[in-house]
């Protein structure tokens, strides 16, 4: 069968992409395929409410402040009521996209169909997509397939990656615990010391309260290297024990032995300086994380894939062999040139030493103002942010850091 586009991936991206062609005028045939066979409530999305989106409104929590704690007990708390921490439940986002596609019948979403052998250009034909269901062609296709994409970039030599991976529970307590107004960013308390080398890991638990008594409480691991950046989730073994660290938490910074686990989820995130092309064949674009969408220096992609879906369909009616020049502008070339700059910096440095990272995140909110570190994590940071930025961070780590990374034989 034949259609006008063809989204693969029925996640955030690909259905995002889906909302944003509809809201565009495009009446033209879309089918989106996923392998999944139905949607659950298996993600969590957080970001900080600087820009509209069709889906803000969704938040079932937002947040004033945060903190960052680091071993000693240094606690660094900011707020900006302005721009709040909000929550977007996974499930809240697929029903609203679903009810908007079902209100379309030039949309076909079909579930429980895998790619099989990935898909294949076929010049001014198109492009070819083989599933365990037949064969489907499309004028354009949208890989939103993350990192189980055929066309996810390969490792290079001097590229550097870490995977972010997390194991989250959703708990209750017995008692009121939790700070409901205050989100916790990064804890690095409870993190065993890593040495200064290349293949120390760097974990931190990340926590939104829910309420005085709820929580959702993620043990987060940085892992150098990303050799295994396509697994979409972390090894099923890692589960018990990153529920024994999640309770070892609960007990030594809440004091809380017993608490009821409602639901888990996992995932991994590559932060990597390798470069995605948005386009990766003749007809053929790359959304989501396989087109680079999660920030390097912080795995935060939501905001990413709302405003480079909405640029993406925004271009579409047109010649296509525009968009690589016109979409993702979000903010000026050289203010995401000093962003992309500062995070390929920041990687190296974490990779030269891991163990003063959480010195870098402490020095970093605590020094700058909290609108300025928003505005960074939220890819909209101007000059002058990323300046206030770096006047914060230890001159001698990231000196060394931007030689290491334009001259890699350099090692002083």
């Amino acid at each position: 069968m034949r259609y006008k586009y063809i989204i693969l991936g029925a996640g955030c991206a690909g259905l995002s992409l889906c909302w944003y062609l509809l809201e565009e005028g495009v009446r033209d045939s879309i089918l989106i395929l996923d392998h999944k066979t139905s949607f659950e409530d298996d993600r969590t999305w957080c970001f900080w409410d600087t820009e509209p989106t069709p889906f803000t409104h969704l938040a079932t929590h937002r947040w004033p402040a945060w903190t960052i704690r680091r071993p000693g007990d240094a606690t660094v708390r900011a707020s900006a009521p302005e721009t709040p921490y909000v929550r977007l439940r996974g499930g809240d986002f697929y029903q609203a996209v679903l009810d908007r596609i079902a209100a379309w019948d030039n949309v076909t979403l079909r579930l429980g169909v895998p790619v099989i052998d990935g898909y294949t250009d076929e010049g001014v034909g198109g492009v070819c997509v083989s599933t365990a269901a037949g064969t489907f062609r499309s004028e354009i296709l949208f890989d939103a397939l993350a990192l189980g994409s055929p066309r996810f970039p390969v490792a290079r030599t001097g590229e550097i990656t870490f995977s972010q991976q997390f194991f989250g529970q959703f708990v209750r307590t017995n008692s009121d615990v939790f700070d409901p107004e205050t989100v916790t960013l990064m804890d690095f308390t409870e993190a065993k010391s890593a040495k200064k080398s290349a293949d120390a890991l760097i974990r931190f638990v990340y926590l939104l309260p829910l309420s005085p008594c709820e929580a959702l409480v993620e043990n987060t691991v940085l892992v150098p290297g990303g050799s295994r950046a396509k697994d979409a989730l972390a090894q099923a073994g890692d589960a018990a024990g990153n529920r024994r660290e999640i309770a070892a938490y609960l007990e030594s910074r809440y004091g809380t032995r017993t608490f009821h686990v409602a639901s888990e989820e996992q995932g991994l995130i590559p932060m990597t300086t390798r470069a995605f092309p948005l386009r990766t064949g003749n007809r053929v674009y790359s959304i989501g994380l396989a087109g680079g969408a999660a920030r390097p220096s912080s795995g935060y992609a939501f905001m990413r894939i709302q405003q480079r879906c909405r640029s993406l369909a925004r271009t579409v009616g047109y010649d296509s062999r525009k968009y690589e020049k016109h979409s993702c502008r979000t903010h000026s070339a050289r203010q995401a040139a000093a962003t992309t700059l500062l995070d390929r910096i920041f990687l190296q440095a974490m990779q030269q030493n891991p163990g003063a990272v959480p010195g870098y995140f402490q020095r970093m909110f605590a020094c700058t103002s909290p609108g300025a570190v928003v505005r960074l994590l939220s890819d909209s940071a101007s000059l002058f942010d990323c300046l206030a930025v770096i006047k914060t961070l230890p001159p001698g780590d990231f000196v060394r850091a931007a030689l290491r990374l334009f001259h890699p034989q350099t090692d002083r």
